[in-house]
């Protein structure tokens, strides 16, 4: 959400627009090979839309790479690298608006986007576009920048695969796909100001929201998940919608328009993803229940 919030508001200054080709600010060398698909190039057809909504056909490095963060602890991954063991490990997926197919790959060639155009580090993008103007002063880019607060906080343990990763260098695979350190109550501040249309207009944050399948009851716009917990479950049915967006170490950040809520949790670890939205739903259904007290 991050990186598209920083995308849009380069769109509102007029740097380019949704259907703009992503080569005509990318060098042929950072795009070479990472469209190719039945042996035909298309690097010149893909848009910054389809880079936003996950419909490039680019594939996605995390879905392999993510074990070498466990093999290689201390290397420190940079975006460049980490094109390049797409563009040498993996083929595309589909053509250029083909298919939904989520690939952070695509969001890495975003944050070199916003580089290009601004002249500016993408966690520099970060903090004076987003941090520092909502006072996020405890969220920062991961091995990339630190926080305003300088209180020097310790980060929660990030688990995946059930090993304890939290001070591995190698979690620089995460970039403009994700990557930042926060807590809950920054992160609070920015749904809020998110659909508050404090960020980017409130027509902009709509256009967001979308209906691309990305798994059973969560469905993808241009960087922001819809998610529709009765349909992963038939139980859930009549639960209301949320909009915000999942990570993959179960953080969740997002809101329920039915409730006026904004919901931000994070249970720190790969294998308590599908806990974490049964995590939702309770929250959801105790809200219900409290409401219908309040209201008997």
């Amino acid at each position: 959400m991050f990186t598209g919030v920083l995308i849009f508001q380069l769109i509102q200054a007029g740097k380019f627009t949704l259907q703009d080709k992503v080569h005509k600010y990318l060098s042929k060398e950072i795009l070479d090979g990472l469209f190719v698909y039945n042996g035909k190039d298309y690097s010149e057809e893909v848009t910054i839309e389809q880079l936003l909504s996950h419909t490039s056909g680019i594939a996605d490095y995390a879905n392999s790479l993510m074990l070498t963060l466990l093999k290689e602890p201390e290397h420190f991954w940079t975006p460049l690298e980490i094109l390049d063991y797409t563009r040498k490990n993996q083929k595309a997926v589909g053509k250029p608006n083909e298919k939904f197919y989520y690939s952070d790959t695509g969001y890495i060639l975003l944050g070199l986007l916003i580089e290009k155009i601004t002249g500016k580090s993408f966690e520099e993008n970060l903090s004076n576009q987003i941090f520092k103007p909502l006072g996020m002063s405890n969220t920062y880019l991961h091995l990339r920048s630190l926080p305003e607060s300088k209180t020097n906080l310790e980060i929660s343990k990030i688990i995946f695969l059930k090993q304890d990763v939290t001070n591995y260098k190698s979690l620089s695979l995460d970039w403009a796909g994700g990557g930042a350190i926060s807590n809950l109550e920054d992160l609070l501040k920015f749904s809020q100001a998110l659909v508050e249309g404090k960020l980017i207009p409130k027509e902009i944050y709509e256009s967001m929201k979308g209906n691309n399948k990305f798994h059973e009851g969560i469905y993808y716009g241009k960087g922001l998940m819809k998610v529709v917990l009765g349909d992963i479950f038939f139980l859930m049915k009549g639960t209301p919608e949320l909009y915000g967006h999942s990570g993959i170490l179960a953080t969740q950040v997002f809101y329920c328009p039915e409730y006026d809520l904004h919901i931000i949790l994070n249970l720190s670890s790969n294998e308590a993803l599908e806990d974490s939205f049964k995590l939702l739903f309770f929250i959801l259904k105790d809200i219900k229940e409290i409401q219908t007290l309040t209201n008997s």
